[in-house]
C-alpha cells in the first residue's frame, strides 16, 4: 500500500515537472511567434518607388496619429556575386531594401547605417568563401563593391543590400509593423488610403492571437481538474456523513463548496480578461455564414503569397515556431491533466 502511494506521488511530481518544462518551452515559442506575427507585407500595384520616394513616404507617415514602422524593398532579379580575391562566383537574387532591414530579414539591422554593406545567405557565402562565416569579406556585383556584414539562413540564394539613388525605382513592396493585438487589415487599408497607394497585402497576425489564447490552456486545464477534485471530495464527504446528525457533520463541506464557487468564478474571470479575438476574425453580421470559409481561403493565399517573396523567409520561421508552440502547449496541458488524475 505504501509502495503504491509513494509511486503515485512520484508520478504526480514527475508530471508537474514535465508540465512546467513544456509550459516554459511553449511560452518561449509564443514569444518568438509574437516577434514576427505583427509584420505585414504589402506588394505595391504598379507603383515602384526609388529610395528618395520611399524616404519621403516614411517622413509623411511619421506625422500620422498612429504611424506604422515601414521598410520599402524590392527584388531586382538574379545577378552574379563575385569574390575577386579567390575568383569564385555565385548566382544570387539581389534584394534592395530601405533602412529598416530587420522588418524583412531578422538580424540585418546593421545595414541601417552601413550603406556599402550586404548580407548573404549561408549557402552563397560557403560557395564564395568556403565558409558560412563571411563577415568582413568583400564581394562585387558588376563594378559595385560590398562588404559582407553577416549571413542568414535561407532556402534561396539571396544577397541583401541597401537601395541607392542611382538604382532607380526598384522598391516594389513594403514591410510594416502594425500595432500589437489590432486589426491588421484595417490598419494597412487605412495606411494605403492616406498615402494614396494601391496594392495587396498578406499577414499572419492571427497567429499572435491564437498563440496568446492557447497559452491559457494549461492553467485552465489545471483549474478544471482542481474543480473536479474538490467536487469529488464534497461528494465523498457527503456520502460518508449521510447517516450522522447535522450537528455532527464537519465544517469542511461548506468550505469546500465555497472554494469550488470561488475557483469557478476565478477561471471564468481569467478567461474573460485574457482571451483575445482579432477584429479581422469577427464577422460583421452573425448571419454571414460564408465568412469563415472566405477567411480561411485568404489565409491560404497569404501563405502562398509570402512563400514566394523575400519576407517569406522570416514567415517560414514564424510558422515553425508556431508549430513548436502548439506541440509544447498541448504537452503541458496533458501533463497537468495527468498529474491530478
Amino acid at each position: 500500500m505504501r509502495w503504491g502511494t509513494g509511486l503515485r506521488r512520484a508520478g504526480i511530481a514527475a508530471a508537474v515537472l514535465l508540465a512546467a518544462f513544456w509550459y516554459r518551452s511553449a511560452a518561449k515559442s509564443s514569444a518568438l511567434v509574437n516577434e514576427r506575427a505583427d509584420i505585414v507585407m504589402i506588394r505595391l500595384g504598379g507603383q515602384n518607388l526609388d529610395i528618395a520616394g520611399a524616404q519621403e513616404l516614411q517622413e509623411q507617415e511619421l506625422s500620422a496619429e498612429q504611424p506604422l514602422e515601414l521598410n520599402f524593398w524590392g527584388e531586382a532579379g538574379e545577378t552574379l556575386a563575385e569574390s575577386r580575391e579567390n575568383g569564385q562566383r555565385a548566382a544570387v537574387s539581389l534584394l534592395y531594401t530601405g533602412e529598416k532591414t530587420g522588418l524583412i530579414i531578422p538580424g540585418t539591422e546593421v545595414l541601417s547605417w552601413k550603406e556599402d554593406g550586404c548580407f548573404l545567405d549561408r549557402k552563397t557565402a560557403a560557395a564564395l568563401f568556403g565558409s558560412e562565416r563571411a563577415a568582413g569579406q568583400a564581394i562585387w556585383c558588376g563594378e559595385r563593391r560590398y562588404t559582407v556584414c553577416g549571413t542568414f539562413e535561407s532556402f534561396r540564394n539571396i544577397m541583401l543590400c541597401r537601395a541607392r539613388r542611382e538604382d532607380g525605382a526598384v522598391l516594389t513592396a513594403i514591410s510594416c509593423r502594425v500595432p500589437r493585438m489590432s486589426g491588421a487589415a484595417s490598419c494597412v487599408e487605412e495606411f494605403l488610403m492616406r498615402r494614396n497607394l494601391a496594392g495587396e497585402f498578406a499577414d499572419f497576425t492571427f497567429l499572435a492571437y491564437l498563440s496568446h489564447d492557447l497559452l491559457l490552456l494549461p492553467p485552465v486545464c489545471l483549474g478544471i481538474r482542481l474543480l473536479q477534485m474538490i467536487s469529488g471530495a464534497i461528494a465523498c464527504g457527503g456520502r460518508a456523513r449521510a447517516g450522522q446528525p447535522v450537528e455532527e457533520k464537519g465544517s469542511f463541506l461548506p468550505l469546500l463548496r465555497c472554494l469550488r464557487m470561488l475557483l469557478t468564478a476565478g477561471i471564468l474571470l481569467f478567461l474573460w480578461k485574457n482571451v483575445r479575438i482579432p477584429a479581422d476574425m469577427i464577422p460583421s453580421r452573425w448571419s454571414d455564414f460564408s465568412f469563415w470559409g472566405t477567411w480561411w481561403e485568404e489565409q491560404r493565399k497569404n501563405l502562398l503569397f509570402l512563400l514566394h517573396a523575400a519576407q517569406g523567409e522570416a514567415q517560414v520561421n514564424l510558422l515553425w515556431n508556431f508549430c513548436r508552440f502548439v506541440c509544447a502547449d498541448a504537452a503541458a496541458a496533458v501533463c497537468l491533466l495527468l498529474c491530478v488524475n
